[in-house]
């Protein structure tokens, strides 16, 4: 679905090659099948559930899923489709793969109780760039899990403009991803969230979403437990809403 530029995450070690894919309507892996501690097929699975969650909440993912499951119809209008779909990945990949990576290696060096996953990437360098990216991005966070969820919601909100949603409402054969305003895509609202946010208003949103959501330790700046309270969905959108009204985007 992504063509020659696929969103896809290879890391080599002995010469073995795990790879993964997210195509707008699923993901796959294909493991090694000899990683005998799992990590690599770990990061991998992270990394593309990463890329479903920010398809599956924001308007611009959506979109590029119609488009998809359009595609796997064979619709007389398939190659239109295509090269609209192509268009947009082209626009969010970005953002996109900032999250996924950073998430995935950070994510898997917290589960594992190890350091330096990031070591895997010194071959790509275009994937060690996107990691390098998220780390700025959530700079001056004291915890692996504030940085995470900070980073998914700027990422999910640089890819929910209402404006590109205003076009697409118009019907998705006529929307033409041409017609999206420079600021409204993904990578630059990305950036305006990073200048216009500072770190310790994310810190004190994201505590307050943490602390009335979960069993949040705030000494250690951690999870105690993942149980979750029936105002989940809602101190979500609470949080949400907070980052975006702040920041005007």
């Amino acid at each position: 679905m992504f063509k020659n530029d696929d969103i896809q995450l290879s890391l080599l070690m002995d010469n073995d090659t795990i790879m993964g894919a997210n195509t707008q309507i699923n993901s796959y892996i294909y493991p090694t099948l000899t990683d005998s501690n799992g990590i690599h097929d770990y990061i991998i699975s992270s990394h593309e559930f990463t890329h479903h969650v920010l398809n599956y909440t924001s308007i611009y993912g959506i979109i590029m899923k119609f488009y998809a499951y359009l595609i796997s119809f064979k619709l007389k209008n398939e190659v239109v489709y295509r090269s609209k779909l192509n268009i947009l990945v082209s626009k969010c990949k970005v953002v996109h793969e900032i999250c996924a990576t950073w998430n995935s290696i950070e994510k898997s060096n917290y589960d594992y109780g190890v350091e330096g996953l990031e070591s895997l990437l010194k071959d790509n360098k275009d994937y060690l760039a996107y990691y390098n990216q998220g780390n700025l991005l959530v700079e001056g966070l004291p915890s692996i899990f504030l940085k995470s969820i900070t980073l998914i919601v700027m990422s999910i909100i640089s890819l929910q403009s209402k404006s590109i949603y205003l076009l697409a409402s118009g019907g998705l054969y006529k929307f033409k991803p041409s017609q999206i305003n420079e600021n409204d895509l993904p990578y630059k609202r990305l950036l305006f969230l990073k200048s216009n946010l500072s770190s310790e208003f994310l810190l004190s949103i994201i505590k307050k979403f943490l602390i009335d959501t979960y069993d949040f330790d705030t000494q250690h700046n951690d999870l105690v437990s993942f149980t979750q309270s029936k105002k989940m969905i809602k101190n979500f959108q609470e949080l949400y809403l907070a980052i975006f009204m702040k920041s005007s985007i």
